[in-house]
Order: structure tokens, then C-alpha cells, then sequence
């Protein structure tokens, strides 16, 4: 009978004319209070979301490894309150000299990175003997958040995995969670009054309504006004050489047909970065081409790269004016 009814459904459709469906949903009755505008209930409570930092540990020492320093520098801001002292290093080649000279209570390490990957990183850590960090527990920093990604990278060796952009919450919780129990002090850590917790907007917390910006996305992952400004301001002061450098492979993939070349990996890498960036700042439209060009990096597809990266970076050069 199904099978019949959609026959005649697909009989009925007429080519350029398009068609409209219907069904009715069952849905469980959780309450009886009227829903009102979803949307403007959703950005209300966007707005009135307020974290406090679950804890303190001061004489902890933490390694954040990642080739994107907007990342890092929103990583290194999101843990301020925690007190904790955190080091930075911008690849893997960096990485390995660091924890070679530096006890370290827990790494974070990127996975995609143009010198050495967050993997082979990890691989030749645990190849070495006595030396600072051998037992030290590493967490990937990923946006691979596929399914069975969790598995694979516990399998390579790492003890969690971190998608990016980083949720603040689940972020301190795995913190908690890994480092050293004597190190952590329980209790909320004492910081500035936002504007999420005082309901007072100045000239220094309302934010501009600018094209392509999505305020209310980017505060997922920039938990305070403050935090998020400073975000803003790093990813635009990067914006110029970001494109550069993706560019310059661009024209170096022009050049070649080949699906293994080196230019196509790094292509690769500097979309991906240039994708997780955008989101940090909210720019969804900038995030989704950006994520369209890393699969068709991904999956070997030049001549679809050859077609949207301009439009890309065309996209990227406008936002730049945008946010000046």
C-alpha cells in the first residue's frame, strides 16, 4: 500500500514545478504551557547563559598545542579563571621540544597540523623514555567529532578527545576529570561580573548586528563579552595572512592534478583551521564553505576546489571589511 501511494505521489510531481508534503508527527505533550516565539525564546536564553569556572588549580601546568593561535589564545582565556599555567606551542616539531624539557599535568593536542600531526605527535612521545611528560595524559583537540572518531583516537593512544570549536563546560569537566586530584581545588573560582549576570547592557557589552555574524553562536564557545571581543580582534588581525597562505596553495594546486600532492594536504590543513576559527567568531556562512572545501580537499576533488575557493576567499576579504 505504501509503495502504491508513493507511486501515485511521484506521478503527480511535475518537473520545475516542485511539490509540498505533509504528515502529522505524534508527539508526547511534556507540558501545557504555550511555546510563544521559539526564536526569540532560544536567543533570550542564549543571552541569560552565565558559567561560572567549577574550579581552581594554580600549581598545575598544562601544554596546549595547536597551529591556529585563535584557538589558542581563546583556549588560554576560557581556563583563565581556573588559574592554571598554561603553555603554548604552535606545532608538533615545538610540541616535541617542550615536553622534553617541562613536566607537564596535561596536554592538549591538535590532531590536523601542517609540520607534524597531532597523531605522529603523540606516536613519538610514547616512543621515548624518561623524560618529563611519559606518563602525562594527552587529549586531542579535534573537529572530527564523527562517529567512531572517539574510539580511533583512544586507539592511536589519546585519553580523550576534545571537538573543536571547545565547549567551556565539558572542556573544565574533562579537566577536572584528568589532572593530578591533589592539584585541584573544588569550589566556583571568583571572576568579573559579565553582563549575563547582571542583566546591565553598557556601551562596552552590546555588540554590533553585523552581515554574517551569528553574536549568539560564537557565545557557545566565548563564554564572556570580553572573551569574545578579544576573539574577534585576533581572528581579524589574522585574517590577511590566513588568506595568503590558503591562496598560495591554491595556485601551487593549479599547477598539479595530483590527488597525494603536498600542496592538496596543506590546502587541507589551512581551510580546516580557517573553518574552526570562523565559528569561534560566529561567522556560520564563512564555517560552512570553509567545511565544504576541507571535504573536497579531504576527498581529492581539485576541480571543486579550483570552483569555490575564490568564492571563499572573495567571502573571507568581505568579512574582513565587515568586522573592520
Amino acid at each position: 500500500l505504501a509503495s502504491s501511494a508513493a507511486s501515485d505521489v511521484y506521478k503527480r510531481q511535475v518537473y520545475g514545478k516542485g511539490s509540498v508534503f505533509s504528515f502529522i508527527l505524534e508527539q508526547k505533550i511534556m507540558s501545557h504551557e504555550p511555546v510563544g516565539d521559539l526564536e526569540q525564546r532560544i536567543k533570550k536564553q542564549a543571552a541569560s547563559y552565565s558559567y561560572q569556572t567549577m574550579f581552581t588549580a594554580p600549581e598545575a601546568h598544562l601544554l596546549v598545542v595547536d597551529d591556529n593561535a585563535v584557538n589558542r589564545r581563546v583556549f588560554a582565556q576560557l581556563l583563565k579563571a581556573t588559574q592554571m599555567q598554561i603553555d603554548e606551542a604552535s606545532g608538533g616539531e615545538e610540541c616535541l621540544e617542550l615536553v622534553r624539557k617541562k613536566a607537564y599535568d596535561l596536554i592538549f593536542l591538535d590532531h590536523m597540523m601542517p609540520d607534524l600531526d597531532g597523531i605522529t605527535v603523540l606516536h613519538k612521545m610514547r616512543e621515548w623514555k624518561d623524560y618529563p611528560c611519559q606518563s602525562t595524559p594527552v587529549v586531542v583537540l579535534t573537529a572530527n567529532a564523527v562517529t567512531g572518531a572517539r574510539e580511533m583516537y583512544l586507539n592511536e593512544g589519546f585519553q580523550n578527545f576534545l571537538s573543536k570549536p571547545v565547549n567551556p563546560e565539558k572542556m573544565e569537566k574533562m579537566i577536572m576529570e584528568l589532572l593530578p586530584k591533589e592539584k585541584v581545588i573544588y569550589g566556583q573560582a571568583q571572576g568579573g561580573v559579565s553582563e549575563e549576570k547582571t542583566g546591565e547592557k553598557t556601551e562596552e557589552t552590546v555588540l554590533p548586528e553585523l552581515e554574517g555574524i551569528d553574536w549568539n553562536y560564537a557565545k557557545l564557545y566565548c563564554r564572556d563579552i570580553a572573551i569574545l571581543k578579544d576573539t574577534v580582534n585576533q581572528f581579524y588581525q589574522m585574517m590577511e595572512t590566513e588568506a595568503a597562505q590558503l591562496e598560495s596553495f591554491l595556485e601551487q594546486l593549479g599547477l598539479s592534478a595530483d590527488t597525494d600532492s603536498e600542496a592538496l594536504g596543506q590546502f587541507r590543513i589551512k581551510v580546516h583551521s580557517m573553518k574552526n576559527s570562523a565559528a569561534m567568531i560566529g561567522a556560520v556562512s564563512l564555517f560552512g564553505v570553509a567545511k565544504m572545501l576541507e571535504y573536497a580537499a579531504r576527498d581529492g576533488k581539485i576541480d571543486e576546489i579550483k570552483n569555490i575557493a575564490p568564492v571563499f576567499l572573495q567571502e573571507w576579504g568581505k568579512m574582513k571589511e565587515i568586522l573592520k
